[in-house]
């Protein structure tokens, strides 16, 4: 039998349970699958420490061969660091004068290599860590001084080794209560680009720079890791499109032949065309342009000058404003 009544209650309490659902949750085929628990439970897995690796190399060379992101790393180190100085405050002008006067000349020789003052470091420390994901800075006792190194990101823990442990995490070394312990140091062979172990370096003597955005995360990643994707697009975009200008402007005229179909046009292509830019003499169908030069033309012939170059359109220049 059916009940009417009975009906309608049933229907007005799904509906009252479906006003709690995150519609986010169940989008349909209106957008993309996000992954579920196997792609984003885990902060730190050997699948999200390769594509850290991999967002590292093409951050690099982003740097070096895209301009916008050369700039944007440029600036933002420009406008972050500025001028460093530090003020002591112990209360004794004679004493704080005593501690500046130490600290500054220290700043110029803090470098271990012996090649960058404090400042400099500093801005490297910040350029690598915005551009790689995170950067180290170890503090090595000589025994007279205590110095700093830099270690860049791909030298703390090895760059080819992507093997995940309980206590061992992209090169960091972390006790059963998630500390880190120690931090794995590499060497990097310039030439052959061989990583080999280095030493091992403790907490207190090691300072890494990275941003978190999880409480399980060990390493950072790139900053630049949402834009990678678009400025990569937006330089070949770039080169394809200077080249497609670079091609529109290579032409200055076309020459015709009014009546191509002649008796006597087969002879018309094969004869040698005054100003020809072949060596060996033979027909080209290519007439150089010089300044001052006079060209005859016969009567059957005609020249049309090529279009100007219309590019970039409107439409490119829209593409890249919204990329």
């Amino acid at each position: 039998h059916f009940l009417p009544r009975m009906a309608e209650k049933n229907l007005q309490a799904r509906q009252r349970l479906n006003n709690f659902e995150y519609n986010s949750a169940n989008p349909g085929k209106l957008r993309g699958w996000h992954g579920g628990m196997q792609r984003n439970a885990a902060a730190e897995t050997q699948k999200s420490n390769r594509d850290r690796i991999n967002i590292m190399w093409d951050a690099r060379d982003m740097e070096k061969n895209n301009v916008l992101i050369a700039g944007i790393l440029e600036r933002m180190v420009q406008y972050i660091v500025g001028k460093l100085e530090y003020r002591s405050n112990t209360g004794d002008r004679e004493i704080d004068k005593i501690y500046q006067d130490y600290f500054h000349s220290w700043c110029k020789r803090c470098d271990l290599t012996g090649r960058f003052s404090f400042r400099e470091m500093v801005e490297i420390a910040l350029r690598s860590a915005l551009r790689d994901g995170d950067y180290g800075i170890a503090f090595v006792d000589t025994g007279t001084d205590v110095l700093l190194q830099g270690i860049e990101a791909d030298r703390i823990g090895s760059p080819i080794d992507h093997k995940m442990l309980d206590n061992y995490i992209g090169g960091i070394w972390i006790d059963e209560n998630g500390r880190p312990s120690k931090y794995s140091i590499f060497k990097r062979n310039s030439r052959t680009l061989q990583y080999t172990k280095d030493r091992d370096l403790e907490p207190e003597h090691f300072m890494h720079l990275f941003r978190p955005t999880r409480n399980d995360q060990y390493r950072g990643v790139s900053f630049l890791a949402p834009a990678l994707a678009h400025a990569r697009d937006l330089q070949e975009i770039f080169g394809f499109e200077k080249q497609a200008s670079k091609f529109g402007a290579m032409w200055s005229a076309f020459v015709k032949n009014k009546q191509p179909y002649e008796s006597t046009a087969g002879e018309g292509w094969g004869v040698e065309i005054p100003g020809s830019n072949r060596k060996d003499g033979k027909p080209s169908g290519v007439m150089t342009a010089e300044p001052g030069k006079i060209a005859r033309l016969d009567d059957n012939t005609e020249i049309e000058f090529a279009p100007g170059v219309q590019r970039p359109s409107n439409a490119f220049m829209n593409l890249v404003r919204a990329t």
